[in-house]
Parts: C-alpha cells; structure tokens; sequence
C-alpha cells in the first residue's frame, strides 16, 4: 500500500492525513472499494483514491 502526499506539507497535516488515509483503509476492508470511490488503474494495477486536502472556513 503506498501513500503519497505533496512536499512541503507540515506536520500536523501530515498527521491528521494519516489519520484520515486509516479510516479510509478501514472502511475499505469492510465495505469495499465502492463507498468511498476507489478506482480500479489497470496502468497499476490496482485500486486508487484521489482526494484534495481543504481548509473549510469557520462556521
């Protein structure tokens, strides 16, 4: 399993998409790769999950 995430991240985004990258893990192995919309990559070989880091503004 391979994890990549942009140069230059800080620490604690770092820490809180490692957290976030688990549970996604977790919910893989029990419910599979639909829920969250994994993608076969036949390039690769296997299933991916793309997502975008956001600050959401205060509400």
């Amino acid at each position: 399993m391979n994890f990549l995430i942009r140069p230059g991240t800080g620490p604690e985004d770092r820490a809180a998409f490692a957290e976030w990258a688990e549970s996604r893990l977790d919910r893989y192995f029990e419910h599979g790769p639909e829920p969250d919309g994994w993608h076969w990559v036949e390039a690769v070989g296997g299933w991916q999950l793309w997502t975008r880091w956001m600050q959401m503004p205060e509400l």
